[in-house]
């Protein structure tokens, strides 16, 4: 830990662990889905009795399956599927499973390639020879979670309960070596913390040992736990010099993980302190003169058992005179032969442990020069091309922080600092890790013998980051009695659509405003995402015309959660201005729902209230007006990066789910607009022979005008394709949707001339 200058005034205690480090980056745990695992396994370790996991899994990446690899308990999640629903019979001997005709969720006792298959093991060759006996006893010590749990064996029509969160039993003795499977049985779904006791005589001296082991039931995505953060100072006002204390807490209180406390102001993570039952403490000393407005986030130890979270900003003053923060970029690298005409290290020293940091970390600097303590300075990644991070202004001991971009490759770098007044001071070299978020590089592989439903694999970056051009965020499609949820965008190619978690939506520091019009949802200020298109922004809106065909045309979108630093606004306007809300309930604000009971493309003016990450959790719901059966998509979440923060960990464990359903909608809409296309062809070809026969009746006064024409073939239910081709001109706009033909029936049922469809 770094000695602040003896000028500084110490007037807080120094908090115990706290740290000038970022917070370890939160890791995802393994998940062992359907395959082979000894969940309870014990091994001997130096002679130390020891219970962790083993399963049949693809460990290094290589595609190749490695049999009974070991694994830290605790850096795993047993995911039991809803494939592993099934119903309680009508039999005395499962009353203890629950009433008959209950649903439970069961893992087999014999393998079943679609659900997850857990055992017992005490196969580790160091055990051989060295227990009383050849035999451990084993016990359920504790069973946390929403529902029953029971573990059972049968043979035959023998049945016999082995462990039971519900009622004592024995304990059961498993032999030494020994390979053992039974039927688990879980009440309810959710998250469940079974915690398992093996012990014994071992080198003629009694051992004990237990380790913790959590099961998801169900939807593994709601293993996940939200959580706020909050932030309190000591005192707002200071002096300079004077240090602060600040106390972050974090709810849930079980939350395991740190708390690290960013200034917003200067650009500068000033540390981390370890959370502990709930809260974590933190001194900050080197404030230069100012208002600091700070944040404690949350960074969870494992990325799957909590989300992370930022507090709100504290304001902080400081007396003495102020460094304004320049109003302009800095477009001027330092010139190669300038950088090596000087030494690394010198002028400018990176003070991160071995000069190591992971992708999209950040690397602690300290300026050498006196004069630039409390001074803003610019920051180069010195590379092909060279990449301006930004002015970050230093402390008044002359530390500061730099965030790394996601997109830095692994390797060898140079950080470069120029002042106010674009002169060089000083540069060093530092060394980016990819351990990719620092969990295993890919997820359970399926067994040889068949096929086994995988999560796939995470990534801690996003796929695409996107900060201009037109986005239809929310893209609801629908087909096959299905509907899906995703993301359009016209930015990287023509109509590219893309899962929500795989898509950073990147809202510029440029869309800051501080003078948002009194009554406009979000005023007085905050980032503003225009009703009309800024080209310079991204503009972001919803679409649901891919549900036409479908029938399933009224559409509810519903934002059920924002996760983020502030909140987020939506609103519209009349054509003579005037406030328009576009949720249910003349709501402005998120959470809420969107409706559109027909199908439609529709923009308004968002307005984020403060900088950060956000996150919204987002499903929709598509109705067949005529009939009321709904299609409900699976939830997905939409990042949105708002302002000049770091991305963090934000990525980390986002999956998107339902990516099966949604290939088989888009192809099926696809299909139908195709087909559409080919009608339209058809029509084409046709509409020469319609025409040249119109004429000939025109010419000799028997024919009819063609909007007549039109409404009886309408009216005796004539096929698209043959109405098509009555149009004048021939071809039927599509406008791209499959829906299109519908539409224009619609119109033209409405009674619009054929001249005004041809014209449209």
């Amino acid at each position: 830990m770094d000695t602040l200058a003896p000028s500084f005034t110490q007037t807080v205690p120094l908090p115990a662990g706290q740290s000038r480090d970022p917070a370890p980056a939160s890791r995802a745990k393994r998940v062992i889905g359907a395959v082979h695992t000894d969940a309870v396994s014990a091994y001997l370790d130096g002679g130390a009795l020891v219970l962790e996991s083993k399963a049949d899994i693809d460990v290094t990446g290589d595609g190749v399956i490695d049999l009974g690899s070991r694994l830290t308990a605790r850096e795993l999640l047993f995911h039991l599927s809803d494939q592993g629903k099934i119903t309680v019979p009508d039999l005395p001997a499962y009353a203890f499973l629950g009433k008959p005709g209950s649903t439970i969720w069961m893992a087999p006792q014999t393998q079943n390639h679609q659900i997850i298959w857990p055992g017992f093991s005490t196969e580790d060759p160091n055990l051989s020879g060295r227990v009383q006996g050849n035999s451990l006893q084993v016990r359920l010590v504790r069973a946390q979670g929403p529902g029953t749990a029971e573990v059972y064996m049968q043979d035959g029509a023998q049945v016999k309960r082995i462990f039971s969160s519900t009622a004592p039993l024995p304990d059961w003795k498993i032999g030494v070596p020994q390979h053992t499977h039974m039927n688990w049985a879980f009440s309810k779904p959710g998250s469940y913390t079974l915690t398992f006791e093996m012990s014994g005589i071992i080198d003629g001296r009694p051992q004990t040992a237990a380790n913790d082991y959590t099961f998801v039931v169900g939807n593994l995505d709601a293993h996940t736990r939200a959580t706020t953060a909050s932030l309190t100072a000591a005192t707002r006002q200071l002096a300079v010099g004077e240090s602060v204390a600040l106390t972050a807490r974090v709810d849930p209180a079980a939350a395991s993980g740190a708390v690290q406390f960013r200034n917003l102001t200067t650009g500068t993570l000033h540390g981390h302190a370890l959370l502990r039952q709930g809260s974590a403490e933190f001194r900050v000393d080197d404030l230069p003169p100012g208002t600091h407005k700070i944040v404690a986030e949350f960074v969870p130890t494992w990325s799957d058992d909590f989300v992370p979270a930022t507090s709100r900003p504290v304001t902080i003053e400081v007396a003495g005179q102020v460094e304004k923060k320049p109003a302009h970029d800095d477009t001027s690298p330092v010139s190669e032969a300038e950088i090596a005409a000087s030494r690394p290290g010198v002028a400018a020293l990176i003070t991160t442990k071995d000069k190591r940091v992971d992708v999209g970390g950040t690397l602690a600097v300290r300026l050498a020069d006196p004069a630039l303590a409390g001074k803003w300075v610019s920051v180069w990644l010195q590379g092909q091309p060279p990449v301006w991070r930004g002015w970050v202004q230093a402390g008044l001991g002359g530390a500061l922080t730099v965030e790394l971009p996601p997109a830095a490759k692994a390797g060898s770098h140079r950080l470069v600092i120029k002042d106010v007044a674009g002169s060089f001071i000083g540069w060093d070299t530092f060394t980016v890790t990819d351990r990719s978020g620092g969990g295993p590089a890919a997820p359970p592989a399926p067994p040889p013998s068949g096929p086994a439903a995988q999560a796939p694999a995470q990534s801690c970056s996003p796929g695409v980051t996107l900060e201009t051009g037109h986005i239809d965020a929310f893209y609801v499609s629908a087909a096959n009695n299905k509907a899906v949820l995703q993301l359009m965008e016209d930015v990287t190619g023509h109509h590219v659509i893309r899962e929500a978690e795989t898509v950073l939506l990147k809202v510029k520091e440029s869309a800051y405003r501080s003078n948002i019009p009194a009554g406009t949802p979000g005023a007085p200020a905050g980032y503003v995402l225009p009703l009309t298109q800024d080209p310079a922004l991204i503009w972001p809106g919803w679409d649901t015309n891919r549900t036409a065909a479908s029938g399933h045309s009224d559409v509810s979108i519903n934002v059920t959660a924002v996760n983020g630093p502030g909140s987020v606004f939506l609103s519209s306007q009349g054509s003579f201005g005037g406030l328009s809300s576009l949720l249910q309930g003349g709501g402005y604000s998120f959470p809420g729902t969107i409706r559109e009971a027909v199908p439609a493309h529709t923009h308004a003016q968002w307005v984020f209230s403060e900088k950060g990450i956000y996150k919204l959790t987002v499903h929709a719901v598509a109705t067949n007006p005529s009939t009321g059966r709904s299609l409900t998509t699976v939830p997905h979440t939409y990042v949105f990066q708002v302002g000049d923060v770091p991305l963090g960990d934000a990525f980390c464990g986002l999956q998107s789910a339902g990516v099966a359903d949604a290939a088989e909608v888009n192809a099926a809409v696809n299909k139908a607009a195709a087909a559409a296309v080919a009608a339209d062809q058809e029509a084409a070809a046709a509409d020469a022979t319609a025409e040249a026969t119109a004429n000939a009746r025109r010419t000799s006064g028997a024919g009819s005008n063609a909007e007549e024409l039109l409404r009886q073939a309408i009216g005796a239910g004539a096929d698209p394709a043959v109405v098509a081709g009555l149009i004048a001109g021939g071809a039927l706009v599509l406008l791209g949707i499959a829906g299109g033909t519908v539409w224009y029936l619609r119109r033209l049922r409405a009674g619009v001339d054929a001249g005004a469809v041809a014209d449209a």
